[in-house]
């Protein structure tokens, strides 16, 4: 049998902290060759900087090819023409996000893993995508500390297996 390796483009090559051997490299590849991410700056792409509630919103937006948003100037801290403005607004009008408050996004605060299982399972709802549910919460010994409002996120993400856990 004859293996034939064919060359192919690393989208990756000109960050300083992605690797070819680092897990991470294939999915930093097919993330920046689709333009779902950028990178932190030209050299580089941050794979353990925290991801922020702008930044995941705005990789949801460009997975879905940057559609039009219709709503606008809800939030007092997405100020226009930042990277996230269109994405904060697409979200709220789409049901990913209610918002940090009524009025406010918070687009600099650290995703929390719930707030991370919540858009995932409301973006997953918005495209169709399978969201059956298996999963019992009340079998792991912290459930009680799930906001009501994330406990269907949280028991579609530990059945489809997007969040391992021993506990919640």
């Amino acid at each position: 049998k004859l293996t034939v390796s064919l060359p192919h483009e690393c989208f990756s090559e000109h960050f300083v902290d992605v690797n070819e051997g680092d897990w991470w490299h294939e999915a930093v590849d097919h993330a920046v060759e689709m333009g779902y991410m950028n990178g932190m700056d030209a050299t580089h792409f941050g794979p353990a900087v925290t991801m922020n509630r702008a930044q995941f919103v705005t990789v949801l937006y460009r997975m879905l090819m940057e559609p039009e948003v219709e709503v606008t100037g809800v939030f007092t801290d997405v100020p226009a023409g930042q990277f996230y403005t269109e994405a904060a607004y697409w979200a709220l009008e789409n049901g990913i996000t209610a918002g940090a408050t009524a009025s406010t996004f918070n687009p600099g605060g650290k995703l929390t893993r719930t707030e991370l299982v919540t858009f995932m399972y409301r973006f997953a709802k918005y495209v169709g995508a399978d969201t059956t549910i298996t999963v019992d919460l009340d079998d792991y010994r912290d459930a009680a500390q799930v906001p009501g409002f994330a406990k269907e996120a949280w028991a579609w993400a530990v059945t489809h297996g997007i969040v391992s856990v021993d506990e919640i």
